[in-house]
Order: structure tokens, then C-alpha cells, then sequence
């Protein structure tokens, strides 16, 4: 996983990847769905 602890540091777009690696990895392929992503994206949203 690329996320070395420092979000802060990365734009939206790194941050959703790394979540994303990190669903795949976690759950699998198979059970990652590109809501998934859309949540992400609306969960970075809300924060900024």
C-alpha cells in the first residue's frame, strides 16, 4: 500500500486509490464495487 500515514499529504484522487487498494486487498477484488469509490469521494468532500 502506497499510504505511508500522511493523507494529508496526498490530493482526493491519491487518497480514494489508496482506500481502494486497501478495500481489494482486504475484501477482494470480486467484493469491491465503484460505490464504494463514490463514498469515498463524498466522505473527502465532506471533510474539506
Amino acid at each position: 500500500m502506497t499510504n505511508s500515514g500522511r493523507s494529508s499529504d496526498q490530493t482526493p484522487g491519491e487518497q480514494i486509490l489508496d482506500r481502494a487498494e486497501t478495500l481489494i486487498q482486504t475484501r477482494g477484488y470480486s467484493a469491491f464495487r465503484y460505490q464504494d469509490m463514490a463514498v469515498m469521494k463524498l466522505q473527502l468532500a465532506a471533510r474539506r
